[in-house]
């Protein structure tokens, strides 16, 4: 039978340890550094004390249940960063809330991994914000990334590993402020016009197209659109089910997306000759319909050495495609569309380029103009309107509309300037 080590236990906000009958005060608060050296040494003499008893001991001891028992001074910020990373993959984190957090981590790591978490303090913090600025990142993007950082301290304070007030002194630094820093500034994401998109529709590809006008009639992220997968689509209730978006691990609940009968019905030509498990857009059956549009606008005939290469290219599986899109490829699609339409165009005409994180925008700005917030709100799956605010263009579309129609007032009032002679 395997022997435990006797556990730290709490009693009445006191660290006690309950061995061999006996109740073992450590003369400590529990969660403290005192309590923890305290139980350090307990538990190095009690390894000890068993060691000289049982010398030829064949079972070996559980060791499970012992909590940290390194007291937080010996404790570096790389064995932090470390735990931090194993509990959010084992709570399914968000992988781009996951992605910038390594980013930070690993600029703190450049300059401070040898450091201890206890002797981590402001100072250390503003010189590795000072570094994300040298590195040419946006003011915005630093006070993101040093959001996350103190996120990873109120971690390691929760876990019992930062000392306690570590984080609190660390939120009260405030962002970086627009015009006191040398941070460029990044422009805000907007919406992009109808027009424009009605523009490129007819350079994309079936599939592309199908994919701009799902996303724009449900108002999704554009993740939830090239990840769509058959199995989630419930054709009784007419909607989309999605068990992994962006506030799975804040919510812990599936995302609804009803669909309205346009979508309904333009997602219904996807789903013949599919499986459950597969993807409802294919890279390569974009690909095919991108080739058979070429293919059809051909003015000379195919030349026998360009038939083989294609023989040849489909035997190597050269032009071998991924089995869904990800957020690169879904972009450079809609940016070749483009290129196609600025290509046949006037200059005049010609379309600035856009992409597919834009139409959740337009999307929620035209539900607001036409249903109002609420009913927008709802639509987009957010859970609060001050969430859609930051959506919603709505404003500077009235404003300019407003503009074009305005009337003069003051119609022959105004002085005219004289102009010097």
């Amino acid at each position: 039978m395997r022997k435990k080590i006797p556990p730290l236990c709490d009693s009445k906000g006191y660290a006690v340890v309950y061995c061999e009958g006996q109740r073992i005060s450590l003369n400590a608060k529990i969660g403290t550094i005192e309590s923890k050296k305290a139980y350090a040494n307990f538990v190095k003499d009690w390894l000890e004390k068993d060691l000289r008893q049982n010398p030829n001991r064949k079972t070996p001891l559980d060791t499970t249940i012992v909590p940290l028992i390194l007291p937080v001074e010996n404790c570096c910020l790389e064995n932090l960063f470390d735990q931090f990373l194993i509990s959010a993959e084992k709570e399914n984190k968000n992988k781009t809330d996951l992605y910038h957090c390594r980013c930070i981590i690993g600029i703190v790591l450049s300059h401070f991994r040898n450091v201890v978490v206890g002797n981590f303090s402001n100072s250390h913090y503003l010189y590795i914000r000072d570094q994300c600025v040298d590195l040419g990142y946006s003011r915005r993007y630093v006070n993101k990334l040093m959001s996350f950082l103190r996120s990873i301290f109120r971690f390691g304070e929760n876990a019992n590993i930062v000392p306690r007030g570590c984080w609190q002194g660390l939120s009260a630094i405030r962002p970086l402020r627009y015009g006191h820093t040398a941070a460029p500034e990044k422009p805000k994401r907007t919406d992009v016009s109808l027009d424009t998109i009605r523009k490129t529709l007819p350079y994309c590809t079936p599939t592309i197209a199908a994919m701009i006008t799902l996303q724009f009639y449900t108002s999704a992220r554009p993740s939830e659109i090239w990840s769509l997968r058959v199995k989630e689509i419930n054709q009784v209730e007419r909607a989309i089910e999605k068990e992994q978006h962006k506030t799975r691990w804040a919510t812990g609940k599936n995302k609804i997306i009803p669909l309205s009968e346009i979508a309904y019905e333009l997602i219904l030509p996807f789903l013949k000759s599919k499986k459950s498990d597969d993807y409802l857009f294919s890279p390569s059956e974009s690909e095919k319909e991108r080739r058979a549009i070429l293919r059809q606008n051909r003015k000379s005939k195919v030349t026998p050495s360009q038939k083989k290469r294609d023989i040849k290219n489909l035997r190597q599986n050269k032009n071998k495609t991924t089995d869904h899109f990800r957020a690169d490829t879904y972009n450079r699609a809609v940016n070749n569309a483009i290129k196609r339409a600025n290509r046949s165009l006037s200059s005049e005409e010609q379309i600035s380029k856009w992409t597919p994180y834009q139409i959740r925008h337009s999307a929620i700005t035209c539900n607001v103009m036409t249903y109002g917030l609420d009913v927008a709100r709802a639509i987009a799956g957010q859970k609060t309107i001050a969430i859609t605010q930051n959506y919603n263009h709505a404003d500077v579309r009235i404003a300019r509309a407003t503009a074009e129609k305005q009337v003069d007032f003051f119609c022959g009032l105004i002085p005219t300037k004289q102009e010097k002679k």
